[in-house]
């Protein structure tokens, strides 16, 4: 989704993210984010669907930031981006996701 853009008029179910590291903007598709382990915060339910309603009604304001990380074992191992900075927007971006407000993968 790109920056102050509804969800009425995103067609594309891709997500901008910028690597931790490299400061590079990506695009990658929301089944690909994963919750980072180092990050400690918690959020509530309704912390989620508040922030859902702002980005359903505002657009995604600010970009997620995400580490490389491989997950699985194995001939089933993939690479994954973990989430360093906005999980909440993850699990919002989610959120509408299953309620039919954003497009599936």
């Amino acid at each position: 989704m790109r920056c102050r853009e509804t969800v009425a008029e995103c067609h594309q179910p891709m997500e901008f993210i910028i690597m931790e590291h490299t400061k590079e903007l990506l695009s990658v598709p929301l089944a690909s984010l994963v919750p980072s382990r180092f990050n400690v915060r918690r959020h509530s339910v309704g912390q989620v669907e508040e922030l859902a309603a702002l980005i359903e009604a505002q657009g995604l304001l600010h970009n997620l930031v995400v580490t490389e990380q491989e997950v699985g074992r194995g001939k089933s191992r993939k690479l994954k981006f973990a989430v360093a900075a906005g999980e909440r927007r993850r699990r919002a971006m989610l959120l509408l996701q299953q309620r039919g407000r954003l497009p599936k993968e």
